[in-house]
């Protein structure tokens, strides 16, 4: 949706971020936006497990994918995004767009926990999207369901959300200046 200050909230993509045939997810569409530093929109896109970019005034058609693989798999469910002064994307890879409704509303659980089918990677990522060689490389993956992200102001330190009701906790890590996590 878009929204303009003195105008009425209209229709601005659809689809957003999922331009497949199954109505059994629960949330397929975009998360994440952001503009990055050339003026795109990137949108975080859960059913099409990819990050993409999308020219402003284009179709959802129009876009481009950016990264949707990690080791020759399928990314989860891209979910949000921070960009560094330098360029790169640091992006969050939890599960939810994989997970399927239920009958009655909701999620479809098993064994008392959210399920998640057709999962390439047997993990959820931190990621790094770099500007300069366009190259995704994994900065963590010991957070259950890392979700929101952001960086300090000075670019030195990366904080993530991890979004498990098991383990809700933020995680601070020190930016190495390969662009790693220390």
């Amino acid at each position: 949706m878009k929204w303009q200050e003195g105008k009425k909230i209209e229709l601005f993509l659809k689809p957003s971020g999922y331009m497949g045939k199954r109505t059994d997810f629960l949330e397929p569409g975009s998360n994440g936006l952001l503009i990055d530093p050339d003026g795109y929109l990137v949108l975080m896109e859960h059913g099409d497990h990819r990050v993409s970019r999308l020219e402003l005034g284009k179709t959802a058609k129009d876009k481009k994918t950016l990264a949707d693989k990690y080791d020759g798999k399928q990314l989860n469910s891209p979910n949000d995004g921070v960009f560094a002064k330098n360029g790169d994307l640091y992006i969050t890879d939890p599960p939810y767009g994989r997970m399927l409704r239920a009958e009655k509303g909701g999620p479809v659980m098993k064994d008392g926990d959210l399920y998640f089918p057709d999962r390439e990677l047997d993990f959820c990522g931190v990621y790094r999207l770099s500007k300069k060689d366009g190259k995704l490389t994994l900065l963590t993956k010991e957070m259950s369901k890392p979700n929101g992200i952001a960086l300090s102001p000075d670019n030195k330190t990366l904080y993530v959300g991890n979004s498990d009701p098991k383990k809700a906790v933020w995680m601070s890590f020190p930016i190495e200046k390969d662009g790693k996590l220390g």
